[in-house]
């Protein structure tokens, strides 16, 4: 398969997982789209769901600033993501996607 993003997902054993992870995101983003998902709660901090930052993605505990492979990939497909800490912003869509629903 292709790589998504250009770094790569290591277990601590330096098992490459890459292709898992980037399988992973092009299946949740298949699955939005199917659904019409247009908002996502995804966990932060994740190499595949952090929203704005992630650990380094070599389960080494390094965080850094940034967005997982998941969270780029819905995000460049118009889905909106939010992590844990982004409850109240997440509620703010969603209300007003509702009331634009209902115009």
């Amino acid at each position: 398969g292709r790589t998504l993003f250009p770094y790569t997902t290591l277990f601590r054993s330096g098992l490459d997982v890459t292709a898992e992870f980037d399988r992973g995101a092009e299946l949740a983003l298949g699955l939005c789209l199917a659904q019409g998902i247009r908002f996502a709660l995804l966990k932060e901090g994740s190499p595949s769901c952090g929203s704005g930052r992630i650990y380094n993605g070599r389960f080494e505990g390094v965080s850094m600033a940034g967005e997982g492979k998941t969270t780029a990939l819905l995000r460049r497909h118009g889905i909106q993501v939010f992590s844990e800490d982004q409850l109240p912003e997440l509620a703010l869509a969603l209300s007003l996607a509702a009331t634009a629903a209902g115009s």
